[in-house]
């Protein structure tokens, strides 16, 4: 009885631990900031996240960017688990102040110039 309650939590804890992670392959494009008045408002939010008690050096940024007729809509949030922000899909990312940031949706090219493009392998840990 013993063993047979034993084979069991392995088999449960093994099963647990497979479906907490998942693998897949992401393609990101590696992005220069060419817009000024964009650097600055980046400059102005790692400032404010600096200042407030959430902030560690390993913050991931999301910038979520919609454009409609000629005009960009941005969204910046910060994301503490790189893990979890990979999983929104981004397709683009630069550094700024030795922060990751990553692209959501659209690359408009009045913002950034496209340098290269990264496959990587990565494991989601849940």
């Amino acid at each position: 009885m013993k063993n047979k309650f034993t084979s069991i939590l392995i088999l449960m804890l093994s099963l647990s631990l497979y479906a907490q992670h998942q693998e897949r392959t992401i393609e990101l494009t590696e992005l220069d900031i060419i817009d000024h008045s964009f650097s600055k408002i980046i400059n102005l939010i790692s400032g404010y996240e600096m200042i407030c008690d959430y902030y560690k050096e390993n913050l991931t940024f999301i910038v979520n960017i919609e454009t409609i007729n000629n005009y960009s809509w941005l969204k910046i949030h910060a994301e503490a688990d790189l893990n979890l922000a990979l999983t929104r899909k981004p397709i683009g990312f630069f550094h700024f102040e030795e922060h990751l940031y990553l692209v959501l949706n659209n690359i408009p090219d009045k913002l950034f110039n496209k340098k290269n493009t990264y496959k990587k392998n990565c494991c989601y840990c849940y």
